[in-house]
């Protein structure tokens, strides 16, 4: 009985073998692409939609004296082309005011200029309060990350893309490249122009502020002040066709109120909204929530960062 239990125990250790050996080189082969931009040693370049992961080790390496931050909008806006300063992109898509205090909450301590791109949209009481994605990762969220067939299966697609000559998803100060996605969205197509004003028509229809948004861009502010940090509030332009289905919407009714809440908010404030830069020449063809990169950056070199140097009044 003892000879027969011999091979068997051969077999189990050597199984255990492989497959201990298999999660060993899995785990390996995911720290050393680090596709997340987690661990802080990717060297390949960031091709997974990981902006919330990889933005603050990518922030914590660089050497910046000013933060663009915002959602999705402020993204198009590359932050190498703004004058004067060296400015880090912290935008994250579908970002929620929330979650900018967070970040600037856990990384940003320093710095000249912060400014803050606001969408009215994203104010609303639509959805729940988001946690805190910035907060360190737990044992099982660091495990699931070295471990996990997702990851492995990102990595894999991250070496491929190096290995193509594919450019990163974001650049090392944080800005979206965003080539093929702009000339997709640069292509006219009026079934997805209309698809986005329809969207909009649902909001603005069924808009409500919530408070909750409101105490957290509160406390950003009075975060970046008590860093010594100018901050300014810029309220991001709409297309003019979306300002005119915003007429006679709840949206409408609130947004005067939201508007004036944020100067109390932030002292130094430029509102966009209603601008030369809600023509629709500023926004993608396709889509015209987002307006175009080149927009963003006249719009911030020329109509925001000279507020800083502007005199009093």
């Amino acid at each position: 009985m003892t000879g027969q239990l011999k091979p068997f125990r051969r077999y189990l250790i050597t199984l255990a073998i492989i497959i201990l050996g298999g999660i060993a080189a899995v785990g390996g082969f995911n720290y050393w692409t680090d596709a997340y931009g987690i661990f802080g040693v990717n060297h390949l370049g960031i091709y997974a939609s990981a902006d919330r992961e990889s933005k603050a080790q990518a922030y914590q390496k660089g050497d910046f004296n000013a933060v663009i931050m915002g959602n999705s909008k402020a993204a198009m806006i590359p932050a190498a082309a703004l004058n004067k300063y060296d400015f880090f992109s912290a935008t994250f898509g579908g970002a929620m005011p929330e979650e900018l205090y967070y970040f600037a909450d856990r990384y940003v301590d320093h710095g000249e200029v912060a400014i803050v791109l606001l969408d009215f949209w994203s104010f609303r009481d639509e959805f729940p309060i988001k946690e805190d994605p910035f907060a360190p990762p737990t044992l099982t969220e660091t495990l699931d990350k070295l471990f996990s067939i997702n990851t492995l299966d990102e990595s894999i697609k991250t070496l491929r893309r190096n290995i193509q000559g594919e450019p990163p998803a974001f650049s090392p100060d944080g800005s979206f490249i965003a080539h093929r996605w702009i000339i997709s969205k640069s292509t006219p197509n009026d079934i997805l122009a209309q698809r986005e004003f329809n969207e909009h028509a649902r909001w603005f229809a069924d808009f409500s502020i919530s408070p909750d948004r409101m105490t957290y861009i509160t406390r950003l502010a009075e975060y970046l002040r008590g860093r010594g940090i100018w901050t300014v509030a810029v309220l991001a332009p709409m297309h003019e066709h979306s300002l005119e289905l915003m007429e006679g919407t709840p949206a409408a009714e609130q947004l005067e109120e939201w508007k004036a809440r944020i100067e109390d908010i932030f002292p130094t404030t430029v509102d966009l909204i209603d601008s030369q830069y809600s023509a629709p020449e500023n926004f993608f063809p396709a889509d015209p929530t987002h307006f175009t990169p080149k927009a963003g950056v006249k719009m911030i070199n020329d109509s925001v960062l000279p507020v800083k140097d502007a005199p009093l009044k």
